[in-house]
């Protein structure tokens, strides 16, 4: 046998050996190709009414569109029909059941209040609700990637608590034929899995840690955005406090990348002055009157920060600042804490 046919024939042993692989691990488990978003949240919202896996977000609003959640053909809620360039100012907003407004009709939502907020200033200003129950840092990092760029944004909104999912550093990007295979191909993501536990036991034993290593995505997202032109603006996310009565902000800016804005909603919501049975429904679902306040606040920052119709631009401070002494973090356990139910 030749030398050139030698390397034909292991060239294909090889490929046969991986398609059986492939087909092996394809078989043996139905989530470990979207490993980076925890396999028990793809299969609470899939298992609920409307969802459908999808390999990028994890699941996604179907069939589509919606009209009687107000949900359009791209998933997203929002009633009006999107050109590929914007009439003018465009902004979209990202998040859980939260922003998207579990309870409430679609156009009292808070990004809807704040769109029609937006619109005294632009006529043709749009805030488009791309939020989705159970959404995160991690799919907010992944539709600023791969979805939203393609729609011209001015601005991208992430309502997401911090430390709230994995971090996605290590999802290849989908733009070319052999980076989407390796996207849907379930023996990559088994081997990616493998390392990054590696690397996270390694750290835990005390070896050499990875910049930003934590959960969250959020400094991934400045980044991502940063690279597209787009400013971000985070959310506080409010959070009402059962137990003890009160509003609690769990993404405040001490909290967020020191180099993004942060909008005070949590904070108009605390000021309002009613009690939080008035404006939540539950611990993170606010209602009719909460999200008014909410969408007021938002657009009044998107306004206050230049980062609006007509606005001259947010602009990160050249340091970072010194953290204060009463801050301090906020564990990922506790935020977990009030995982159950809280998006469904």
């Amino acid at each position: 046998m030749t030398l050139s046919r030698k390397l034909l024939f292991g060239a294909l042993t090889t490929l046969l050996a991986l398609g059986a692989i492939e087909a092996t691990v394809r078989l043996a488990s139905d989530t470990v190709a979207r490993a980076t978003i925890p396999a028990e949240e793809i299969l609470a919202h899939v298992q609920s009414t409307g969802m459908e896996r999808d390999p990028l977000l994890g699941w996604v609003h179907r069939p589509l569109p919606d009209p009687s959640n107000g949900v359009n053909r791209m998933g997203w809620r929002y009633p009006e029909e999107l050109t590929v360039q914007p009439p003018s100012w465009r902004a979209f907003a990202m998040g859980d059941s939260q922003t998207y407004g579990a309870g409430v009709q679609s156009e009292q939502a808070y990004p809807a209040i704040a769109q029609a907020a937006l619109r005294a200033v632009d006529p043709k200003a749009q805030l488009i609700n791309a939020a989705c129950s159970g959404y995160g840092s991690l799919q907010a990092l992944r539709q600023i990637r791969e979805q939203l760029p393609t729609f011209n944004p001015d601005l991208y909104i992430v309502d997401a608590r911090p430390f709230d999912q994995p971090r996605d550093g290590l999802v290849p990007p989908v733009d070319g034929a052999i980076q989407r295979l390796l996207f849907h191909s379930r023996l990559y993501y088994v081997m990616r899995v493998a390392i990054e536990e590696q690397r996270q036991q390694t750290e835990r034993m005390g070896g050499p840690q990875r910049e930003n290593s934590e959960n969250g995505n959020h400094q991934d997202i400045v980044a991502q955005a940063a690279h597209q032109g787009v400013p971000v603006l985070f959310v506080d996310y409010p959070f009402w406090n059962q137990a003890q009565g009160d509003v609690r902000c769990l993404a405040p800016a001490s909290r967020m990348p020191w180099n993004a804005p942060v909008a005070g909603v949590c904070a108009a919501l605390q000021a309002d002055g009613r009690h939080p049975r008035e404006l939540f429904f539950d611990a993170n679902h606010l209602n009719a009157e909460g999200n008014k306040v909410a969408g007021q606040a938002l657009a009044q920052a998107i306004l206050d920060l230049g980062l609006g119709p007509g606005g001259a631009g947010w602009q990160a401070p050249e340091s970072k600042p010194e953290p204060s002494a009463q801050q301090g973090p906020v564990s990922y356990t506790h935020l977990r804490a009030h995982e159950t139910g809280r998006n469904l």
